[in-house]
């Protein structure tokens, strides 16, 4: 569960970029010594920011589910077999439960994180 994030005081709290990650505490710790750059520290969340990300939680877990009623859930090194064989493979986006067609001319594989996105076939 997200419970800190790391936030970089060159930007005013206002404005875009100063939320820089979102994570528990030791993901926060890595994040911030994986940069290079000074002005970061870590912050807890608040208990509104705590709620609100449960909430998007639930959310993806929910579109995960319904996408894989769908689909038959493949790994990202096997997308490429796919679409070499003529299958047509989709991808859930879980930051906006949009899915979507991977067209091999104008995508990469490389373009999609294991994190946020899930790739699958058609049952």
């Amino acid at each position: 569960m997200k419970t800190h994030k790391v936030i970089d005081n060159t930007y005013h709290k206002d404005e875009y970029g100063h939320d820089c990650f979102c994570g528990t505490y030791k993901e926060c710790v890595k994040f911030k010594e994986e940069q290079n750059t000074y002005g970061l520290d870590i912050v807890s969340l608040t208990k509104e920011e705590i709620i609100f990300n449960r909430a998007i939680e639930k959310k993806e877990k929910i579109n995960k589910w319904r996408f894989e009623k769908e689909f038959n859930i493949i790994e990202k090194s096997e997308v490429q077999k796919c679409v070499d064989e003529g299958t047509i493979v989709k991808i859930l986006d879980l930051t906006n439960g949009e899915d979507y067609t991977f067209f091999e001319e104008t995508d990469s594989v490389d373009n999609y994180d294991d994190e946020n996105y899930v790739f699958g076939v058609e049952v």
